[in-house]
């Protein structure tokens, strides 16, 4: 796994996903690898990427970087309901995370890349010729209105907690702002 991350932080996709390949062939449970090689197919294949987010998400569940990519390649696929429902998954295994002294302000990235999907959900509901206009506007609205805003909301509330924590109580804290 370690050649596979290495080609794709160097941008050779195709070469990450062979060594991601070549990995699960050891053990095909491996989450990671699934969640890393499906990622590399959402440049190439959402298809395939949505099968390795789904045994990506049996092998693991409690994943919430596997099922914001599972509900990112939904959306890609205009399945606007499943994506929804992971992302909402994801949202509550980004809560329960976000308390964890040990993750705190690092759960930050959880809740941004919720509501990127749900921006992303919303672009493509809006430009989906497939949706009648009123359906759009119903959708859209709750989309925007609903979700986004929600999420930043309770983002922003988290992190403004983190921050006060930090800065109430500096000493236990520093390992935590320096990898923030």
């Amino acid at each position: 796994s370690g050649m596979a991350t290495a080609y794709d932080g160097l941008g050779r996709k195709p070469d990450a996903i062979e060594f991601y390949t070549l990995a699960l062939l050891l053990d095909r449970k491996q989450a990671v690898p699934l969640t890393k090689r499906a990622w590399s197919y959402l440049l190439h294949g959402t298809k395939l990427a949505k099968t390795d987010f789904e045994e990506a998400v049996k092998a693991n569940p409690n994943n919430p970087d596997t099922l914001i990519g599972l509900a990112y390649a939904c959306s890609q696929l205009d399945q606007f309901e499943e994506a929804q429902k992971y992302v909402g998954q994801s949202l509550s295994l980004a809560r329960e995370q976000a308390k964890d002294p040990k993750v705190g302000a690092q759960a930050w990235v959880l809740f941004h890349n919720a509501a990127t999907v749900y921006a992303q959900i919303y672009d493509r509901l809006r430009t989906n010729e497939k949706i009648t206009t009123e359906q759009k506007d119903q959708l859209g609205f709750a989309f925007k209105c609903k979700k986004v805003r929600s999420i930043i909301i309770k983002f922003t509330k988290q992190f403004c907690l983190i921050t006060i924590k930090i800065f109430t109580n500096p000493l236990t804290s520093v390992s935590k702002v320096s990898s923030f």
